[in-house]
């Protein structure tokens, strides 16, 4: 408390104050703290779910979605963040739900709808990740990556009249 004091601004002291609550299993302290130090430095996100992610350890997965989804910002960078950081740990189906947020957020972003395809596809939910390019079709009909991808999509799926229409 007394480095907070002497430094209230400092995005590291607040992470390290916001670690200290979450080892002593004091979460609404430790969200409250996080909360601090991303309204300090937001770029810090990732440093405090790799925090969070050690200190909780494995198989704390709904423990570390409930912190993190209290404490970043509602901005599609942040869902982003969160997405990565998800898929990286291969909690795939929650960084499924974070990439869908971060589209609806930024979406003439092409980058998120290729994560999010991909993430679908690697979990062989082909129909969905070919429903993910169809709705971007619609937002950017003019777009002929969309088309492709769903084109790749169909060729997989062995639907080959599809795919040629779509190439």
């Amino acid at each position: 408390v007394k480095a907070i004091s002497m430094d209230p601004n400092n995005a590291f002291y607040r992470e390290l104050h916001g670690n200290f609550y979450l080892r002593q299993n004091r979460i609404q302290e430790s969200i409250r703290e996080y909360r601090k130090a991303l309204d300090i430095y937001p770029d810090y996100l990732h440093n405090v779910l790799s925090d969070c992610h050690a200190i909780l350890g494995d198989g704390a997965e709904q423990s570390l979605l409930g912190i993190a989804r209290e404490i970043i910002p509602q901005d599609a960078k942040s869902h982003i963040v969160l997405a990565k950081f998800l898929e990286q740990q291969d909690w795939d189906e929650a960084a499924i739900f974070e990439y869908r947020r971060a589209v609806d957020r930024a979406p003439d972003d092409v980058d998120l709808w290729r994560r999010l395809s991909n993430l679908l596809m690697r979990q062989d939910k082909l129909d969905e990740a070919a429903d993910v390019w169809k709705e971007y079709l619609k937002l950017h009909p003019g777009e002929g990556e969309g088309h492709e991808e769903v084109a790749k999509i169909y060729e997989k799926q062995g639907v080959l009249s599809d795919a040629i229409s779509e190439y």
